[in-house]
């Protein structure tokens, strides 16, 4: 680890206070329980790579670009140096017990550089006084959809997603885009609704539901017209309010049906591991009881319901290869990143430290995709339907062909003119 000129002064760790020395073998009746404070203290020392991987954080430019108190305090000494009380103020390193001591320990393999003045002040900055990055305001409290709370808004294109197509060519239309569109869905997916362009050369689009359809459209859907490659954004917000308001009536009762067909299928039973659950909410339940019921520190039994439960979870966060590298076990800990409990991977002895997952993470996963459970023939219930499809009824009676008849004529008697020029 690069250092600054001054010697770093580390004061060790098994030193008392001065003036204590001479009382230390003094026959105390008290003597005992002191030293029995002292060895659990040192048992429950913060995780130094724990330590390191939050402080190295603060100073990394991930963190910088949006963290005006830091980004300002840095700035204001020339050399680049923070107050390790900053530090270890902040409310994550105070979940985490940890001291100045922890701080210089756990960075003697960092980059980050270190020194203590004269009076015993502890000072950290970034490697050679490196350039700040610029402030930025945080994605979270930025306009648009994007960024805002991901539980809020997992739901909102339930029936079908709406997305803005922008940096339309002047020449082209809206019938024009509708047609390169519908040769880059999916099979069973179709064109619901496209807008004029506007003035701005953008235009509303409405797909029908279909299995993963906000994710193509974020990440897979690649649309050119004219030549030019055009801008593809899901509406979430304010943006979504406006979108869904230019949608024709059939269309927006189409779409409200849709959503409740799917929001239906999702409250089907799931199977994670070994254990079923009625709904996504039971299994948040149970993994809430779990966390609840263990202390601080305290490991899962391997093999036993709870833990198998939890590591058949761990298969569906999104980084599960590395999380589970050489796993041993599970335990129920302070989170690194504040004063929350959660799980823990534990490993191998010598094969690197601990490390915390996100359960909130591995379920919105499961939500995406539900692992559901496998009715037994002659229930009430169907298998699950692909989201957007009209799933069965839960009643034992069968669709009669006049009831059929009766929902073809419904669908008949929507506006005809608007949908057939805005589908």
């Amino acid at each position: 680890m690069a250092t600054a000129n001054d010697p770093v002064k580390r004061p060790a760790e098994a030193e008392a206070p001065e003036g204590t020395q001479p009382d230390a073998k003094k026959p105390k009746l008290e003597e005992p329980a002191e030293k029995s404070e002292t060895k659990l203290l040192r048992s429950t020392a913060p995780d130094p790579a724990a330590v390191k991987k939050q402080v190295e954080y603060y100073f990394s430019d991930q963190n910088l670009k949006h963290d005006k108190f830091f980004h300002e305090k840095i700035s204001q000494d020339a050399g680049g140096w923070l107050g390790v009380p900053l530090l270890v103020s902040c409310n994550k390193m105070k979940a985490m017990k940890a001291t100045k001591e922890d701080i210089f320990e756990a960075l003697k393999t960092s980059e980050l550089e270190t020194k203590e003045d004269e009076d015993g002040n502890a000072f950290v900055r970034r490697k050679e006084n490196a350039k700040l990055p610029t402030l930025e305001e945080r994605p979270d409290r930025q306009g648009g959809g994007h960024h805002m709370n991901k539980k809020k808004q997992s739901n909102v294109h339930d029936g079908g997603v709406m997305f803005q197509v922008k940096n339309i060519p002047e020449e082209q239309t809206w019938l024009m885009l509708k047609e390169a569109l519908k040769g880059k869905l999916p099979g069973g997916a179709s064109v619901w609704f496209v807008s004029s362009v506007s003035e701005s050369s953008s235009c509303v689009v409405a797909l029908s539901p279909f299995e993963k359809d906000v994710d193509f459209v974020s990440n897979e859907l690649k649309l050119t017209l004219g030549g030019t490659d055009l801008q593809i954004e899901v509406c979430y917000g304010e943006a979504l309010q406006q979108a869904v308001k230019m949608l024709p009536k059939g269309h927006k009762e189409r779409r409200e049906k849709a959503a409740k067909t799917r929001q239906k299928a999702r409250q089907r039973p799931i199977q994670v591991g070994n254990q079923k659950f009625m709904n996504l909410n039971t299994l948040r339940g149970k993994v809430k009881e779990i966390l609840g019921s263990r202390t601080d520190g305290e490991e899962l039994k391997l093999g036993g319901p709870d833990y198998t439960l939890v590591r058949a979870i761990l298969d569906f966060h999104p980084s599960k290869e590395r999380k589970t590298n050489n796993m041993r076990g599970i335990k129920v800990d302070i989170s690194e990143h504040g004063s929350s409990r959660c799980f823990w991977v534990l490993r191998e002895e010598g094969k690197g430290a601990p490390e915390d997952f996100s359960i909130k993470k591995c379920i919105e996963e499961i939500e995406k995709n539900p692992p559901y459970a496998d009715i037994p023939a002659g229930s009430s219930g169907s298998s699950p339907t692909a989201a957007g499809s009209t799933p069965s009824s839960s009643s034992p009676k069968k669709e009669t062909p006049e009831e059929k008849k009766e929902e073809e004529k419904k669908e008949e008697t929507k506006p005809e003119s608007t949908e057939e020029k805005k589908e």
